[in-house]
């Protein structure tokens, strides 16, 4: 352990061998150590191993498709071989000590014992103790899916909410399944959209009960047109090229063409994979510029030019070309049609506007470009990407425009501006499938009609007509493959069962689509046997009844009571969930022909008691603290925590939780008073009984400091987990503290690069380890896991380590500044702000942009630091006086010019948790609070007087 411990702090340190010897000196201690103190044991006797027994199972209940983690308390269960359910073994087991094992729970039907058994035997049956009982899960449902839309490529994660999410097998967007999905929970699933054409498809879940039903609009995703790869744009003088590589054939290809002239025009375009180009628009824009849109569809892929044709020389003029990809998803069949297009000149603004166009038809795709006379940036329009072109002017698009758009982007200063915009929308050329009938049950029934008959076959979906012959049926479309019809009265024979689309009429395929009329009326059904033939009196148990003509069951009643839930499985055999009762009683089955006769004892079932749940346990917190304003996200991990109706904190209930098993489930704390409490969780067999594992410390407002030595002094709730000085190790290039997510350890950020990881924080790289050589670094970000960060230099460049993606760079966007004092995360972890000593801004990922003090004509060069709001759509701008800039939704609470104080030292500012307040740190530890930012503490106030204060972090 002690060699592990050295080898986790140089991973901290970094692989420049500073510690080699002193780390080889302690593991070769270590290790001899080790061998001194081994010794030996020998065995004297020998006992008889006993047998196991088993006392209880938590939960006692769980799905027919198996896969629920059930929780076995017992004794003598070392060296378990074998758990089964009733005759059927579980699927995984874990023994976790001789008392208790964990088993994952096979598919099976009914009540069961559960058996251990070990080399000294199996565990006697010890009913009711062990008994699990299997419950019948009804059909899954789905109620909504966010989001609701994608491109056809594929690719987007849809959160999919319904029901009965229990043993999901597939999920399928329309005929397509997803090759990945994960199930959250009983109510929840997320999966990804596979490749589909343009169009409006149903999402479906099954599992071991069947499909979920269509359930529009509420379970549908729209396919919409989407890019491929990404804009492509370059510039140069008298340049007539531009290198494309097209992907797929009858994908659209959109280019765009602008001379730093209003003439020539371009009076033809050829190459790029595109056998015929199309002008969708032109214009003079400000007078001074040609700007125009084209497009054509691709006919080749692979890497090719695009060849501009212009009315006359260009001389010594400039020009720029871009080009973008879009798919359809329908491949050569697509036809792409331009419905409208429109120009736009801008009066002098801080807002490049993009012209308003309206589409006639829904999900149509807008592509605009502008060219703003100032610096611009991407805009923030909900559903468009924009991306500035190699010579600083903006393209935006849509795939998915259904109504008026008119996107934006700003400038900065205010200046003139110019933009074009088209509106163009694809449909399929190629006509859909011909349907097929493949099998129908059942396959008679009666001359009078009134018969339900599931019809299975392929693409069944969009049909208009159902014939039993030449007679048209009551039809309801369930699947692609799947079509309940009514029979309609015929005359006795045999006829055959067509569907109509758009793709044409099914083919005749007797005798598999083949349905017999009979005269002679089917008789009533009869109930032969159940299994299992008793259950518990609150209902839940999975019978299995046999008996004969049970098609087309309409009804299962055990004695007076209606089942819970049942599924007809063939001619002979019904699934059914046994309703809450008492005594003995007779199960009948009602079709469309009567009621089954009484025949016991074989039709009756029996209800029995059952023992009463067990209460719940708390054994484990993760983490185990967090800060007393609430929000922290705690995982629990006990015992029987099925049906879990309150978690609660002390006496305050969990803002919200999750049950994912019996034994786990996830809450997040309320908010608190500083201190410690328990956390309980309440089942319908009872409240969890205190213990130390289930404590939950509340900590009070704090933050750290940092020198430029590493040294770290922390106030208030926040942890001291370690600081470089205390290592030996000697620096003076820390330029940062960034605290984990949960705040029980830091990283210190060097201007070299190199990461130094305290507590909880994890080492996942540095630019020492990569060999990169910099001096420049002003600050990292975590992402929201806490398992990456980025790093960010003063001219804005960006490093990604672990799971930190790359979202942007100043370089990347061919920027050259060497003043990016600050870098500010996002709340979601998935994008951040650079600060420019100058106060420009510069926005990633999902970092929104609301301001700038060089947008507001402020001229300022000593801005330190920003801190965002909670709600991610404001900041505020500190400079080293004090000073205070607000923009967004960012309150102002107070500056030091504002209270009359006039220094030049502020290093520092982090806000409180509720964005209501902010603390400002000088270089010698000062800290004042704003708002409701409490006082907790300062280098001054303790007496301790240095002036080398280099970076402030709140817990």
């Amino acid at each position: 352990m002690e060699h592990e411990r050295w080898e986790a702090l140089v991973h901290r340190f970094g692989s420049n061998g500073r510690l080699h010897d002193l780390v080889t000196k302690v593991a070769i201690g270590a290790a001899v150590a080790a061998v001194g103190a081994a010794g030996f044991a020998v065995a004297t006797g020998a006992t008889t191993p006993t047998s196991p027994t088993v006392t209880a199972v938590s939960p006692s209940t769980g799905s027919t498709q198996g896969g629920t983690s059930v929780m076995i308390t017992g004794s003598n269960f070392t060296g378990a071989t074998a758990v089964s359910f009733g005759t059927v073994l579980a699927q995984s087991f874990t023994v976790n000590s001789a008392t208790q094992i964990t088993a994952a729970v096979p598919a099976a039907t009914g009540t069961v014992d559960v058996t251990v058994t070990t080399p000294a035997g199996t565990s006697a049956v010890n009913a009711p103790a062990d008994w699990f009982t299997f419950v019948l899960t009804p059909l899954p449902t789905v109620t909504a899916v966010s989001p609701s839309t994608g491109p056809t490529g594929g690719g987007t994660a849809v959160t999919v909410t319904g029901t009965n999410f229990v043993g999901v097998t597939q999920v399928r967007f329309g005929a397509v399944a997803t090759s990945a999905f994960t199930v959250n929970s009983a109510t929840s699933v997320t999966a990804t959209a596979p490749p589909e054409p343009l169009g409006t498809v149903d999402i479906s879940v099954t599992t071991g009960s069947g499909t979920s039903t269509p359930n529009p609009p509420s379970d549908q995703f729209i396919f919409v047109t989407g890019p491929a790869g990404t804009i492509t744009s370059a510039h140069g003088v008298a340049l007539t090229t531009l290198a494309v590589s097209p992907q797929t054939v009858g994908d659209l290809l959109v280019v765009f063409a602008e001379l730093s002239t209003t003439t020539p025009t371009v009076s033809s375009i050829s190459g790029g994979g595109v056998t015929a180009w199309t002008k969708g628009v032109q214009f003079s824009g400000t007078g001074t510029t040609d700007e125009e849109i084209w497009y054509g569809q691709v006919t080749a892929t692979g890497a090719s030019t695009v060849t501009f044709t212009w009315s006359s020389a260009l001389g010594t003029q400039s020009a720029e070309y871009g080009a973008q990809e879009f798919s359809a998803g329908w491949g050569a069949s697509t036809a792409w049609t331009l419905d409208t297009s429109g120009t736009l000149n801008n009066p002098s603004s801080t807002t490049v506007s993009f012209p308003a166009l309206t589409p006639t038809g829904s999900s149509e795709l807008y592509f605009g470009y502008a060219v703003p006379s100032s610096t611009a940036s991407a805009g923030t329009t909900p559903g468009f990407t924009y991306a500035l072109t190699a010579s600083g002017n903006v393209a935006a698009f849509d795939p998915d425009v259904s109504g008026a758009a008119s996107p934006a982007a700003p400038q900065s200063p205010a200046n003139t501006s110019s933009s074009i915009g088209v509106l163009l929308s694809a449909s399929d050329g190629a006509p859909p499938p011909a349907p097929s009938v493949t099998g129908v049950s059942p396959s008679t029934g009666p001359t009078g009609g009134g018969t339900s008959v599931t019809i299975t076959g392929t693409d069944l979906s969009g049909a208009t007509t159902v014939r039993f012959g030449t007679v048209s049926a009551t039809f309801f479309p369930v699947s692609a493959t799947q079509i309940a019809g009514i029979s309609p009265p015929e005359s006795v024979g045999a006829v055959d069962i067509t569907v109509t689309t758009a793709g044409g009429t099914s083919a005749i395929s007797a005798p598999a689509d083949q349905f017999t009329f009979s005269s002679t009326p089917p008789p009533p059904p009869t109930v032969t046997g159940l299994n299992p033939s008793s259950g518990p009196i609150q209902g839940g148990a999975t019978v299995t009844v046999t008996g004969t003509n049970l098609a087309g069951a309409t009804a299962v009643t055990f004695g007076t009571l209606a089942a819970a839930a049942f599924i007809v499985n063939t001619n002979s055999q019904i699934t059914a969930a046994t309703p809450a009762g008492t005594g003995t009683v007779d199960v009948t089955v009602t079709t469309g022909e009567g009621t089954s006769p009484v025949d016991a004892p074989a039709d009756q079932f029996t209800f029995t008691a059952s023992p009463p749940p067990s209460s719940p346990t708390v054994s484990a917190l993760s983490p185990s603290s967090g800060p007393a304003a609430g929000g922290t996200s705690v995982t629990i991990i006990g015992t029987n925590f099925a049906g879990t109706t309150a978690v609660r904190f002390g006496t305050s209930a969990a803002t919200n939780f999750s049950v994912h098993s019996a034994t786990s489930l996830t809450a997040t704390a309320p908010a608190g008073s500083v201190g410690t409490v328990d956390v309980t969780v309440v089942t319908p067999g009872g409240t969890s009984p205190t213990v130390l594992a289930d404590r939950f410390t509340y900590q009070g407002s704090g933050y750290w400091m940092a020198g430029s030595d590493g040294s770290l002094f922390a106030f208030g709730g926040a942890p001291f987990d370690g600081s470089l000085p205390s290592l030996g190790v000697h620096v003076n290039n820390i330029v940062a503290v960034v605290p984990t997510a949960d705040s029980r350890g830091y990283w210190m950020i060097g201007s070299d690069g190199g990461v130094f990881a305290f507590g909880d924080a994890g080492f996942v790289g540095s630019l020492p380890g990569l060999g990169v050589r910099v001096q420049d670094v002003v600050g990292a970000v975590p992402t929201q896991d806490g398992r990456g960060y980025w790093m960010i230099g003063s001219d804005g460049g960006v490093f990604a380590f672990g799971d930190a993606g790359f979202v942007g760079s100043l370089p990347g966007l061919g920027f050259h500044v060497h003043d990016v004092a600050a870098v500010v995360p996002t709340p979601t972890g998935k994008g951040y702000w650079m600060i420019g000593s100058d106060g420009g801004v510069f926005a990633f990922g999902d970092a929104g942009f609301v301001g700038s003090l060089p947008g507001l004509g402020v001229r300022v060069q000593d801005v330190v630091g920003a801190v965002p709001t909670s709600s991610d759509d404001g900041y505020w701008m500190i400079g080293s006086d004090g000073g205070v800039f607000a923009f967004g939704d960012a309150g102002f609470a107070g500056s030091l010019p504002g209270l009359g104080l006039h220094v030049r030292d502020v290093v520092g500012v982090v806000s409180t948790h509720d964005s209501r307040g902010y603390w400002m740190v000088g270089n010698d530890g000062g800290v004042f609070a704003f708002g409701d930012a409490g006082f907790v503490g300062s280098l001054p106030a303790l007496g301790i007087q240095i002036h080398d204060i280099v970076a402030f972090a709140r817990q």
